[in-house]
């Protein structure tokens, strides 16, 4: 950046206008320089002290004033004016802007220029020699100085408007005064963040906005870590590392491999602000359980069907049912079993009794039944709580009716004591 270091030197219209202030004393001061000596009257030594120190600090202040706006000038390295004028009109122009220290002055088109910059080999120096105040940049730089003679200045003010701050790609911005020496601030977007240089830009005397070097470059974190025995998940997908979206506020979710079991950590990482992923810290662990245990008289069920061993699949959480078999009977303890994280079954502890009690004992003159149908002795079920009724064949008679009998725990039928008597019909002669 230009410095801001300035160079200034009391010039003679400088010197000139000094003098005009005190030249209503210069007899006084011939007299008391040159004259024999005598007293002062009337307080004159205090006057003229008073006076000395007065034009002094007056000098000091327009000396101040004038490194002030050039000062400031100089930070709007912009400031350019292009004028239609004769050459003695350019050059006092440019006296009376503050933010002008140099011209140029092209004569076949009467082109004025005015700059801000100190005088280069395209730019004249001020050479004019006035008294006017002007001389003195005593205005500001958005100023013009107006000589109104006998009464000193007056400082005019330039309406200057840089209009509507300009648009940068990925900025947005304040909407401040766009009135001169302004300044719009800018911010990236979401999701972007600005690069080295200032994000301000200042409404210049030119009527323009300073350019704004920063840029907004869009965050980005890189490829996410790849976390032992897990695939990376997006939108539901499986998807390679090197293809995870990676800007600000991406997201990916990590998942166990097959036969691996999650047993603690967070499964998502974020994009963040600072290009860093927030870390996942997911733990898989290797489960696989063999085929589960054959236990004796029972059967094997996953999801409500009936499996062989070698069909269960070994993996964590997986439950099977173990069931009595055909001519057992359940009697006591847990049918489940389960796929636990050491790829072990959990124990089962069920039992199971055999029950058959085989062809049901016969009665003289009486038939089976089975759900209330007539049945052979060999086709009647044998099974626990299996039950068959007896009843006697036609023309034999059962005074309380048919009895039945029950398959018990102890694969024996429940007694039955029935007896079927003959009908005998009475004959009555007429």
């Amino acid at each position: 950046m230009p410095s801001n270091r300035v160079k200034f030197s009391l010039t003679k219209p400088a010197l000139l206008y000094s003098m005009t202030s005190i030249k209503p004393w210069l007899p006084t001061f011939k007299s008391l320089l040159l004259g024999p000596l005598q007293p002062l009257l009337n307080g004159q030594l205090v006057k003229i002290l008073l006076l000395l120190v007065i034009v002094q600090i007056s000098t000091c202040l327009r000396v101040c004033l004038t490194l002030k706006e050039i000062s400031d000038s100089q930070n709007w390295d912009t400031f350019f004016e292009t004028y239609s004028l004769p050459r003695e009109e350019c050059e006092n122009l440019c006296v009376r802007r503050s933010a002008c220290h140099s011209f140029s002055y092209d004569s076949e088109d009467n082109r004025c220029k005015l700059s801000s910059k100190n005088p280069t080999a395209d730019y004249e120096n001020i050479t004019i020699i006035t008294s006017s105040p002007c001389i003195y940049r005593p205005c500001a730089a958005d100023e013009m100085c107006v000589n109104a003679n006998r009464s000193g200045h007056f400082c005019f003010p330039l309406d200057i408007d840089c209009g509507y701050p300009l648009q940068y790609r990925n900025m947005l911005h304040d909407v401040p005064s766009t009135k001169y020496s302004n300044e719009v601030q800018y911010f990236c977007k979401v999701g972007y963040r600005f690069t080295e240089g200032e994000n301000t830009s200042t409404c210049l005397l030119s009527g323009k906005w300073s350019a704004v070097p920063a840029e907004c470059q869009q965050i980005e974190c890189g490829t996410p870590a790849v976390i032992p025995n897990t695939t990376m998940v997006v939108d539901g997908a499986a998807i390679d590392p090197s293809d995870v979206p990676h800007t600000y506020l991406s997201q990916v979710t990590y998942r166990c491999l097959e036969d691996y079991v999650k047993i603690n950590g967070s499964v998502t990482s974020t994009c963040q602000l600072d290009s860093h992923w927030a870390a996942a810290t997911i733990q898989c662990l290797y489960v696989k359980c063999a085929d589960p245990p054959r236990l004796p008289d029972t059967t094997l069920s996953l999801n409500g069907e009936s499996v062989a061993p070698s069909e269960v699949p070994g993996k964590f959480n997986t439950r099977v049912t173990y069931n009595c078999s055909e001519y057992n009977v359940y009697r006591s303890g847990s049918t489940s079993s389960v796929c636990q994280l050491n790829s072990t079954w959990s124990n089962v502890s069920i039992q199971c009794l055999y029950v058959k009690c085989g062809r049901p004992p016969k009665i003289t003159d009486a038939e089976f039944q089975v759900n209330g149908k007539s049945t052979s002795r060999t086709d009647v079920p044998d099974k626990y709580n299996s039950r068959v009724t007896y009843k006697c064949k036609d023309g034999f008679n059962y005074a309380d009716g048919p009895q039945t009998s029950e398959c018990r725990l102890d694969s024996k039928w429940s007694k039955v004591i029935m007896v079927c008597s003959r009908l005998i019909m009475n004959i009555i002669p007429n």
